[in-house]
């Protein structure tokens, strides 16, 4: 497993492969994740090709002054690599989230990072994934900017807690955490 951080200059997949990969801070590494990271390795299975993970360090929500105060997170940047690893991720790549970065558009981004520098050609985002300044392109824009360089883009849809009443994200298990509500949390 390739773990690169602080920045990703060095990296090229081993003999230069093609990679099926997904975007994302990854806290947690919850059941709605899980969704979304066996599509990555099945995908990558199907097509021949290394699986990988591009993550980002610290939290966007940091650096960006988005409540950073309140940011508590379910996992170590150690942890959520282990993690990962644990799950059969070839790779996981660990940007530096910084002003600079967080500017770039979704096109950059895509284009520049996922496509070029990391020979992504299979970018699998789940039903509430954003990226690029701002937040700036759901599903749909990702789709269009996919098609634009041949990079395919596919969805994976929410993920419901036990009860199916739930949607599961790592806000909501922070949530329920700092409640005290451990069960909540662990459904």
């Amino acid at each position: 497993m390739d773990i690169l951080a602080p920045t990703y200059a060095a990296f090229s997949p081993p003999g230069n492969r093609e990679l099926v990969a997904t975007t994302g801070f990854f806290d947690g590494v919850h059941l709605g994740h899980f969704a979304v990271l066996r599509r990555v390795l099945e995908l990558a299975r199907e097509q021949g090709k290394d699986s990988a993970v591009v993550t980002f360090w610290p939290h966007p929500r940091v650096i960006l002054h988005q409540d950073s105060n309140k940011v508590r997170l379910l996992h170590s940047l150690d942890e959520k690599k282990q993690r990962l690893q644990r799950l059969g991720i070839d790779h996981v790549l660990v940007l530096p989230f910084t002003p600079a970065f967080a500017q770039l558009s979704p096109a950059q981004f895509v284009k520049e990072y996922l496509h070029r520098q990391f020979r992504i050609t299979t970018l699998v985002a789940g039903y509430d994934h954003h990226l690029g300044a701002n937040a700036g392109a759901d599903y749909e824009q990702l789709r269009q900017i996919g098609k634009a360089i041949n990079m395919a883009v596919e969805y994976v849809g929410e993920i419901k807690d036990d009860t199916g009443q739930v949607t599961v994200s790592s806000t909501k298990i922070r949530e329920a955490l700092a409640q005290g509500d451990t069960g909540a949390a662990n459904q």
